[in-house]
């Protein structure tokens, strides 16, 4: 346990500490999948097996920090964490937006919340083999944004050529 003059040593209040541990665990997981993309796109590996990759890496890096995602998806107030993880997606959209300039703010908004969504459905579920199912999900959420991508590349290509 420790004094409270420690704890306000360290955070303005309880809401500043719980920000501070969803920025911690979202940054972790930012760089986790950060990192395997990096490695897919160096391979040229932008398609399912890729982004299913990516999602296995993200997995990992879950389960390191389950228990804290179970706990800060479920319990009330749980908004912050989920917004976290909304916006870091989207800067990760972001940064590949001219790639994916053919898909619209609809369909984006739809897959963040598919993340989203089975992160918190993988964390709330004991036996959830999300790893197993890695392929079939990289299918569903990043089946046009690879489609996307692809056109993007080619159409490039193209006037490259041009």
């Amino acid at each position: 346990m420790i004094s409270r003059n420690t704890f306000y040593l360290h955070y303005s209040d309880k809401f500043d500490l719980l920000n501070k541990i969803c920025d911690e665990i979202v940054f972790k997981l930012f760089l986790g999948v950060g990192k395997q993309l990096r490695r897919e796109t160096r391979k040229l590996r932008v398609d399912t097996y890729g982004a299913a990759s990516v999602i296995k890496m993200g997995i990992k890096t879950i389960e390191e920090d389950r228990e804290a995602y179970r706990i800060l998806l479920t319990s009330s107030g749980s908004d912050l964490l989920t917004q976290k993880l909304q916006q870091a997606i989207r800067r990760a959209f972001d940064l590949i937006k001219s790639d994916i300039d053919s898909i619209s703010e609809y369909s984006l908004q739809y897959i963040i919340s598919g993340i989203c969504g089975i992160i918190k459905y993988h964390v709330t579920h004991e036996y959830s083999n999300l790893d197993s199912e890695a392929y079939h999900f990289a299918e569903i959420h990043f089946g046009g944004l690879i489609e996307a991508m692809g056109k993007s590349k080619r159409n490039g290509a193209i006037k490259s050529e041009q």
